[in-house]
């Protein structure tokens, strides 16, 4: 279906409007004015984009304003700006290869498609441990003595689980290992000033690295890594930086409000958190097992994909679009329900009575 304007609480597919409970633009910065204003002054001062990469005449002041407020927002040493989440994985493991001598990547299965591109990249040995189970991945760091990392997702994003980095975190010292974190969907939305699933789990430790995306919470687009100033510099020299074009002002400019937005309206935070609970109780009274976490989205699988189908299209004709998909991590594909920070209590009590409806008809 072809989505006619940006995602809100409520938008247009295929010219029907629908309340929209699908997507990770969590705080509906999308269409945020104040982001999208921010976006056309960009644009306007600066033009399209430098054409040049940043190692040239691409570091405008721009740029060095978007880095300094990653940094101050995940309260870091420097921050590097990436032409997308996707790159920065690879980024980060050629950096920590050089920096740190790491030999081979230990990586959940159910990790990001980027994450193991990533990891492929490198050449590394890559060995997969069970979803989410700090068992089995120290039973399998137990079998090498290499330098190894930890790879993972900060949130997992089909069913929203957060990752359990505080038990990755208590071997990383056992067996010299570092933990790199994907932090895509956490970043915006855990932890109280929004720094993600590593503030989430209190984790402050000089092992830990992470990247993330500004297109998802940040309602805009582009990947960013954020750390020490020697692990920055090295991804600013390395080969995914020197080739890559400078990122389009007007992506920059929006990525500045929206890091502005949620810096200085934590409340928002807050009621992103207290709908997806409201959520989860409206959709576990009606049947649907969740988890109990304030991450805001719910995704279930039903037996046969035809079912889900039908559930998906029973409540689109009720004027509510949610996902049916398949994705990294699923098997079969799940139904997916996201909350977002400015949905009423009425409409997600909408959503629950329809899908209830929807359900009985399977």
């Amino acid at each position: 279906m072809k989505m006619h304007y940006a995602p809100s609480t409520t938008t247009t597919l295929n010219n029907s409007e629908y309340l929209y409970f699908s997507g990770t633009s969590y705080y509906s910065l999308h269409s945020n004015k104040q982001v999208i204003n921010s976006s056309i002054k960009a644009l306007e001062e600066y033009g399209i984009g430098s054409a040049v990469s940043r190692l040239t005449y691409g570091c405008t002041p721009l740029l060095s304003e978007l880095e300094n407020k990653i940094s101050n927002f995940f309260n870091t040493d420097d921050s590097v700006f990436l032409p997308s989440g996707y790159m920065t994985s690879l980024a980060s493991f050629k950096a920590l290869i050089i920096l740190k001598n790491i030999e081979v990547i230990y990586i959940d299965e159910g990790a990001h498609y980027s994450v193991y591109d990533g990891a492929r990249a490198t050449g590394l040995p890559m060995i997969k441990f069970k979803h989410q189970d700090a068992d089995d991945l120290e039973s399998k760091l137990k079998t090498t003595v290499l330098k190894s990392v930890i790879a993972t997702d900060g949130v997992f994003p089909l069913f929203g689980d957060i990752a359990p980095l505080n038990k990755y975190e208590e071997l990383l010292d056992k067996y010299n290992a570092l933990l790199w974190v994907d932090d895509a969907h956490g970043v915006g939305v855990l932890g109280k000033n929004g720094r993600g699933a590593i503030e989430h789990h209190n984790i402050n430790n000089e092992r830990v690295f992470f990247g993330a995306t500004l297109s998802k919470a940040f309602g805009s687009y582009g990947g960013f890594i954020a750390g020490t100033e020697e692990f920055i510099a090295e991804i600013k020299n390395g080969e995914v930086v020197k080739g890559a074009n400078s990122m389009p002002t007007a992506v920059m400019g929006a990525s500045i409000k929206g890091l502005d937005i949620l810096k200085e309206n934590p409340e928002m935070r807050n009621n992103l958190w207290d709908n997806a609970q409201y959520l989860k109780q409206k959709l576990s009274e009606i049947g649907i097992l969740t988890n109990n976490t304030v991450f805001p989205i719910v995704a279930w699988q039903m037996e046969q994909e035809d079912a889900m189908i039908h559930v998906k299209d029973a409540l689109m004709k009720r004027g509510i679009a949610i996902q049916q998909l398949k994705y990294s991590g699923s098997k079969g594909g799940a139904l997916r329900i996201v909350t977002f920070s400015n949905h009423t209590k009425e409409q997600i009590d909408t959503l629950a009575k329809e899908l209830k409806e929807a359900l009985a008809g399977v």
